[in-house]
């Protein structure tokens, strides 16, 4: 069972939140994984920065502390949506198609994602964007 503290927002509501935003975040950090030198690459750090606040408003307390703990962020963020080989190509597809290229992912790009997106999720828990 997961928990979720709330103070002012409903565990289902937090839930919900977390849920809406999680394929929008993944995409947004596998795009920067797969094209680092891309020219939008700010535009997309900047996105998943208000996406972070977003979820930090979550609080239970003054100190701006998440109501999600690493699990649920990382169930949410990475096994759900990319968790498997699968939903990792379909992403790849999608944004192949969005950009018009072709992308050619080295072995290692599971890896290299799964770590930016931990440091995601520990951004999330500790209320800051150092993960840039």
């Amino acid at each position: 069972m997961e928990i979720v503290y709330a103070m002012g927002f409903s565990q289902q509501k937090a839930l919900e939140n977390l849920d809406s935003l999680s394929l929008q975040i993944s995409e947004h950090i596998f795009k920067i994984c797969a094209l680092p030198e891309h020219a939008s690459i700010n535009h997309w750090k900047n996105e998943l920065k208000a996406w972070r606040r977003a979820l930090t408003r979550y609080s239970v307390s003054k100190k701006k502390k998440p109501n999600f703990n690493k699990a649920t962020l990382q169930k949410y963020l990475y096994n759900e949506p990319l968790g498997l080989d699968k939903d990792l190509s379909l992403l790849k597809k999608m944004v192949e198609d969005d950009y018009l290229i072709t992308l050619s992912l080295p072995e290692d790009f599971r890896i290299k994602l799964e770590a930016k997106m931990c440091t995601y999720i520990e951004s999330i828990l500790e209320n800051n964007d150092k993960w840039f």
